[in-house]
């Protein structure tokens, strides 16, 4: 197994990772009616619609072990910094994912994360639960400081992420490194890491020359220094 390695500096975050699947499973509330003030202003109000409440009684993290299957899919953010699954789902569902990545410190120490999420996430280092943080305030993200001590070498990071999506759902999680000295970053991957780097670089490089059309071709320019070699990129 190869590892893309990619340095982590303070406010920056750990953006690679090794996923499954997103998981949607039907969320069923008994019949409630509520009470709440007509919003009359464009701005965002936090809403505690009774299908969340029910899934807050109900819902626990404590029973959830580290994953231990495939996780078939690569995660790039490109300029989002958080692992993002955000969508729309016409009904309530609770929306899951398992994730993995690792992280390589160059010396012993206590090494400080920021963890935000909207709905619930839990992590494990080296196998050791390190944190369950379940904020679950819709839309709205919390955060929490989570320190490591960590022996100079890899370590690897598990994550399970949760959320009830109600129509539109901010489902994403994020660890942001806090720490003055910076850290590398490692995604597993059968690839040459050397060829993935060289297609995200190209990735970046791509732009329109222009916002809008509203007629004629559009044309997507890059930096044509980055095709020095032959590469190909899947369809999908």
């Amino acid at each position: 197994m190869n590892y893309l390695k990619y340095q982590i500096n303070k406010n920056e975050s750990v953006t690679r990772w090794n996923t499954t699947g997103v998981t949607t499973t039907p969320f069923d509330s008994p019949k409630k009616t509520f009470e709440a003030e007509v919003n009359m202003e464009e701005s965002y109000v936090q809403i505690v619609y009774p299908v969340r409440e029910a899934f807050l009684k109900v819902h626990d993290l404590a029973g959830i072990r580290e994953y231990e299957g495939d996780c078939e899919h690569i995660y790039f953010p490109f300029e989002n910094n958080r692992v993002d699954f955000s969508t729309f789902i016409h009904t309530p569902h609770v929306m899951s994912v398992n994730a993995r990545s690792a992280i390589e410190v160059g010396k012993d120490g206590v090494y400080p994360f920021d963890v935000y999420t909207c709905g619930g996430v839990k992590l494990w280092v080296d196998g050791k639960e390190a944190l369950t943080f379940t904020p679950y305030t819709r839309n709205i993200a919390g955060k929490t400081r989570l320190e490591l001590r960590l022996e100079k070498g890899i370590h690897r990071i598990s994550a399970y992420a949760d959320e009830l999506a109600e129509r539109d759902v901010f489902f994403y999680f994020e660890l942001r490194y806090m720490g003055e000295d910076p850290i590398l970053g490692l995604l597993e991957t059968a690839e040459d890491p050397r060829d993935i780097d060289y297609k995200e670089r190209f990735l970046r490089s791509c732009y329109l020359d222009r916002d809008v059309y509203e007629d004629g071709d559009a044309y997507i320019y890059y930096d044509p220094s980055l095709l020095d070699r032959p590469s190909s990129l899947p369809s999908r």
